[in-house]
């Protein structure tokens, strides 16, 4: 459907990837990411519209370097696999996506949660299990993206969702009662 290879794929790339890494010492970075409110989309649009939005966010995510490689995970799941880039550089990128998918009509207003983990250990299960958790703490707490856990949870809010949160404080300044 989406011209992405699947989880099979993604685990045998993601274990040469780190094996890669090792050898020469090289940086990984590994993405989860979830669509927020498929669901929402398949039932209000149909199913048609929902797999154009996949297929939409499959075209963003192949948007990435060349040597960079994206999957389906599974349902609304992908995960992108960032050979030589560190944490902070796969963050940055990942925003631009979430930017692009939240800008793109065809993606019909959805949104992205998202977790990342580093290469930090030489197993493929445990770079995968943490990214998991990143992404699960995202959707959790309801924010697009996630810093690493020493990070404030606001450092990483969207331009709009700080812009939100700005014009309700004033509000709230402008509705105090006057004496």
């Amino acid at each position: 459907l989406t011209g992405l290879p699947n989880r099979r794929a993604f685990d045998e790339h993601l274990e040469r990837e780190i094996a890669r890494a090792s050898r020469y010492r090289g940086k990984l970075t590994l993405c989860l990411v979830d669509l927020d409110a498929l669901d929402t989309v398949n039932d209000s649009h149909g199913r048609a519209a929902g797999d154009a939005v996949l297929c939409a966010v499959a075209a963003i995510l192949k948007g990435f370097r060349d040597i960079d490689q994206a999957f389906r995970f599974g349902g609304d799941e992908f995960s992108v696999i960032f050979p030589g880039v560190d944490y902070a550089n796969a963050r940055t990128g990942v925003r631009r996506a979430q930017m692009a998918v939240e800008q793109d009509p065809a993606c019909l207003g959805i949104g992205l949660s998202w977790g990342l983990a580093d290469l930090s250990t030489q197993d493929a299960s445990t770079i995968v299990t943490r990214a998991d958790a990143a992404l699960r703490r995202a959707k959790a707490e309801r924010h697009r993206t996630l810093g690493p856990p020493e990070a404030r949870p606001d450092q990483f809010l969207t331009r709009a969702q700080r812009a939100r949160r700005a014009l309700d404080a004033s509000r709230a300044l402008s509705v105090a009662p006057v004496a």
